[in-house]
C-alpha cells in the first residue's frame, strides 16, 4: 500500500539524484511511497512501472539498474524474494508510528539510515521513543530560521548619490591626479541622483573633463605665461 512521504530540500543538489536520468529522477520520489518504514519496497519492476510511470513507455527495470548502479538504491534477497532498499531512507522519513522490520540485516539497517536505537526487535517504538520523536518534531516546526543580518557594505566614499568602494575610489584618484577627488565628487552628488542608474558612466565623463582642464591648468602655470611673437620676425 502507497504511503504518504516527505521530500527534504536538499533533494535537489543530491549527487547520485543530479546524475540520474530524466526519467529515474521522476520517479524516485514516487519510488519512497511504496517503501515500508525501513525504505525497504518489493522489487518488481513491471509493478512499480505501473504505480510510478503509468503512462511512459519506459524499461522500468533499467530505470532500477540505474538507481543501483548511483548507489541510490541496493538489492537484497529476503525469505526467497526480491527486495531494494534506499540509502538513508530512514534520515528523512519520520512517520509517527514506524513499523520497522526486525530482521533486515545489520549492513542494510545502517544503508538506509536507521540508528542503533531503532535497532531493536520491536516493531514500534516505545510510548517513551514515540513521545520523544513527536517532541523533537514539534520543536523543529516551531524552531524558526534565524537568518544571519547581511553584512554592511563599507565604501572608501559614501554621499547621498555617488558611493564608491574602496577598488573604484583608488581608481579614479589615480585616474584624476589634479582633482580633490572628495570635494569634486561631493560636488557632483546632487547631479548623480538626476542621472538614475547612469551616474556612475556620467560623473566619470565629468571628472575626466575637469581633469583635463585642470591638467591644462597647471600646465600654464608651470610654463608660464607665452611671449608673443615679434611681428617682425613673423
Amino acid at each position: 500500500m502507497a504511503r504518504i512521504r516527505s521530500v527534504h530540500p536538499g533533494l535537489s543538489t543530491d549527487e547520485a539524484y543530479m546524475a540520474m536520468s530524466a526519467y529515474a529522477k521522476a520517479a524516485w520520489p514516487t519510488l519512497w511511497t511504496e517503501c515500508d518504514d525501513s525504505g525497504i519496497f518489493e522489487w518488481k519492476p513491471l509493478v512499480l512501472k505501473a504505480r510510478l510511470l503509468p503512462a511512459d513507455a519506459v524499461d522500468f527495470e533499467t530505470i532500477m539498474e540505474e538507481w543501483v548502479r548511483l548507489g541510490a538504491v541496493r538489492k537484497l534477497t529476503l525469505d526467497g524474494r526480491s527486495y531494494g532498499a534506499v540509502r538513508n531512507f530512514c534520515r528523512f522519513q519520520r512517520p509517527k508510528k514506524p513499523n520497522y522490520r526486525d530482521l533486515l540485516p545489520d549492513e542494510f539497517r545502517t544503508y538506509v539510515g536507521l540508528k542503533p536505537a531503532e535497532f531493536g526487535t520491536s516493531s514500534e517504538l516505545s510510548p517513551q521513543m514515540e513521545k520523544e520523536r513527536e517532541k523533537e518534531e514539534e520543536r523543529e516546526e516551531r524552531t524558526p530560521v534565524v537568518e544571519s543580518p547581511p553584512r554592511a557594505k563599507t565604501y572608501a566614499f559614501a554621499a547621498r548619490h555617488i558611493r564608491l568602494n574602496d577598488d573604484d575610489f583608488k581608481r579614479w584618484s589615480e585616474s584624476f591626479p589634479h582633482l580633490e577627488l572628495r570635494a569634486e565628487l561631493e560636488s557632483l552628488d546632487a547631479w548623480a541622483g538626476e542621472q538614475g542608474k547612469n551616474w556612475f558612466k556620467a560623473v566619470s565623463g565629468a571628472l575626466a573633463k575637469r581633469e583635463r582642464l585642470a591638467a591644462d591648468a597647471a600646465r600654464r602655470s608651470r610654463d608660464g605665461p607665452s611671449q608673443a611673437l615679434d611681428p617682425r620676425l613673423a
